[in-house]
C-alpha cells in the first residue's frame, strides 16, 4: 500500500492543484506554528557521483522554494525561534530552513539565495568533516557501486547483501546497501569501508574525494557573519543512541567546543545524525540539554505545535529533489494541517 501511495503521489498532487483544492488547503493552514524543512545539498543530482538521495532541489527549485516559504510564513531568525521555543508558543505560522552535513553546495548555491532572499537559515555541520573533509559512508557507497564493473555484487557486512547489477538499478542496490548500514548497531565504518572495496574492486580516495565536497571552516564563518546561524550535527555523524552515555556526551561536546572555537560563539541548536526515532534517546536529549544546547532536531514529522513542543524532538519536514512543484506545496500543506 504504501509503495503505490509513492507511486500515484506525484499524480494527486496535480489533481489537487489543477482542481484549485490544494490553493483552497493553503489558506486552511494559518494555525501558529513552527514547521522546519530540512535540506542536504542543493545542486544537480543527474549525472554526480555520489549519492544522488542526499539532493534536496536544484538551486531554481530551491529559490522557488524559499520565496514561496516566505511568501506564506514568518521566518524569523533562529535565535528568534528560540525564544519562542523557552515559552513553548508560536504566535504566527513559522518556519525555519535547515541544512545538515555541512556539503559545499550550502555555501555555494544555497547561501546565496537566501542570502538575495532575505532568509535565514541553520546550517548543521559534522565538525570533522570541516577540519578533515572525507568521503562520508554514503557517499562512499554510492561512488563504489556508480563505479564499480562486474555485474553482480555479494556483501557480508553490515549483513549478506547479493545484488544482479542486470536486474537491480545501481540506485536501488545503494539505497538498500544504505539501509543496511543505517540498521546495523554498531556499525564498523571501517571494517565496512574494506569490505566494500573488496567486493566492489573500486579503489577510493577518500580524503581526496572529500576535499571537493565539504565546506571550509572560512566558508562558515562567512555565512554566519552575514546572519545564518551555524548548528552542530555532532563531530563524526556517529548514531547516538549506539553509544555510550560518555561516547555521546564526547560528540556532543567536542562540536559544540570547535563550533565555538571556529564561529566565536557556541551554538545553540543541535540536530541528531540519522534522525529516525532510534537514532537518540531521552538519555540523548538529556545530555544536548546539559552540554548547552537549547534544541535539537529530528529528521521526521510535520508541524510543532505549541501544545506537543518538545525543544529536544523538534520534528523537520525533509525536502526531496524528485518533487514536483505541486508536491512541494502538499507537503508542507499536510505537514502544517
Amino acid at each position: 500500500m504504501t509503495r503505490n501511495l509513492k507511486v500515484h503521489r506525484p499524480q494527486v498532487a496535480s489533481v489537487l492543484r489543477k482542481t484549485g483544492i490544494l490553493s483552497t488547503l493553503e489558506q486552511m493552514r494559518r494555525r501558529p506554528g513552527l514547521l522546519v524543512l530540512n535540506y542536504h545539498r542543493v545542486g544537480e543530482a543527474a549525472g554526480n557521483p555520489f549519492d544522488d538521495g542526499i539532493f534536496s532541489a536544484t538551486a531554481e527549485t530551491f529559490r522557488a522554494q524559499v520565496a514561496y516559504i516566505k511568501r506564506w510564513f514568518a521566518m524569523p531568525s533562529p535565535h528568534e525561534i528560540l525564544e519562542s521555543l523557552g515559552r513553548r508558543s508560536f504566535n504566527d505560522p513559522t518556519a525555519l530552513v535547515t541544512f545538515d552535513d555541512g556539503y559545499r553546495d550550502n555555501r555555494e548555491v544555497a547561501f546565496p539565495v537566501l542570502r538575495d532572499l532575505g532568509a535565514p537559515a541553520c546550517f548543521f555541520v559534522v565538525t570533522r568533516l570541516l577540519d578533515s573533509p572525507r568521503l562520508t559512508w554514503w557517499d562512499r557507497v554510492a561512488y563504489s557501486v556508480k563505479s564499480m564493473t562486474a555485474n553482480t555484487l555479494t556483501l557480508g557486512y553490515p549483513e549478506r547483501l547479493e545484488f544482479d547489477l542486470h536486474a537491480a538499478s545501481r540506485a536501488n542496490i545503494t539505497r538498500r546497501i544504505l539501509r543496511a548500514c543505517k540498521d546495523a548497531r554498531p556499525f564498523d565504518e571501517s571494517h565496512f569501508f574494506d569490505e566494500l572495496a573488496a567486493r566492489t574492486g573500486v579503489d577510493v580516495d577518500g580524503e581526496r574525494l572529500g576535499r571537493t565536497l565539504f565546506m571550509s571552516w572560512d566558508a562558515a564563518r562567512e555565512m554566519a557573519q552575514a546572519g545564518m546561524t551555524i548548528g552542530s550535527h555532532t563531530a563524526t555523524h556517529a548514531v547516538l543512541a549506539a553509544l555510550s552515555e560518555a561516547g555521546q556526551r564526547r560528540e556532543l561536546q567536542e562540536s559544540r567546543d570547535r563550533i565555538a572555537s571556529a564561529i566565536g560563539s557556541p551554538p545553540d541548536m543541535l540536530a541528531y545524525p540519522v534522525g529516525g526515532a532510534n537514532a537518540f534517546t531521552d538519555v540523548t536529549k538529556r545530555l544536548a540539554r546539559e552540554a548547552g544546547y537549547r534544541a535539537a532536531f529530528r529528521y521526521w514529522g510535520g508541524i510543532n505545535r505549541s501544545s506537543s513542543l518538545d525543544p529536544f524532538g523538534i520534528a523537520r519536514v525533509a525536502v526531496e529533489h524528485a518533487d514536483t512543484w505541486a508536491q512541494f506545496r502538499l507537503r508542507l500543506t499536510l505537514a502544517s494541517l
